[in-house]
């Protein structure tokens, strides 16, 4: 039987959607072999390698999905195990207050195409098959850059994609599948965007 690890990384806490979406996954799912965990460590990409090294370690481990604990998907992402794709992630919606556009998509807004060959996912609701993990040039896969001036240029996601697709790898999203992503904003950011782009309901 295929065998997936089924993995949060966390900050301690996690979202009630998020619990409820891992226990249907744990009483409902009998088409693989699931081990469920959480682990929590810091920063973000060291708790991502320590969860990829715990993988390799479990030699009938196939595949690992990694859910954040912000997240809650609508939908079961091991329906796409069968695709045997080497990365797959989903379209996930970002809240990014201080920014020109504080509300943007990655890796883009959903659509109708299935599943399509992207650049690169987000890491927040991500299956990885055991293939790109155990490649040598894939040793400690996250990892963050940084510029001259010590601030951060690229996230553990993107890094990871493009090394990944550097030796080969395949990088795709299911379009049609976006992920539920669940933030706590304040409320004036919220007012201000949406006042400025123009879409209050009349009436």
């Amino acid at each position: 039987m295929i065998r997936v690890h089924v993995i949060t990384p966390s900050r301690a806490e996690a979202r009630v959607e998020h619990a409820q979406f891992r226990e249907y996954l744990a009483s409902q799912e009998r088409r693989f072999e699931l081990v469920l965990g959480y682990s929590d460590a810091q920063p973000i990409a060291a708790n991502r390698n320590r969860i990829a090294l715990k993988f390799l370690t479990d030699k009938r481990a196939n595949y690992l999905l990694m859910i954040d604990s912000d997240q809650a998907p609508a939908f079961n992402p091991l329906d796409y195990v069968g695709n045997d794709l080497d990365i797959l992630g989903f379209p996930c919606p970002t809240w990014r207050a201080n920014s020109k556009e504080p509300l943007i998509w990655f890796p883009e807004p959903p659509a109708d195409e299935g599943v399509k060959g992207v650049l690169a996912v987000t890491t927040g609701c991500i299956l990885i098959a055991r293939r790109v993990l155990e490649h040598p040039d894939m040793r400690h896969p996250f990892a963050d850059e940084w510029d001259e001036d010590g601030l951060k240029s690229e996230g553990e996601d993107i890094t990871f994609c493009q090394r990944a697709k550097a030796v080969g790898f395949g990088v795709w999203c299911a379009m049609d599948r976006p992920v539920t992503h669940i933030k706590t904003i304040e409320l004036i950011t919220l007012w201000q965007y949406i006042h400025k782009i123009g879409r209050f309901a009349e009436g």
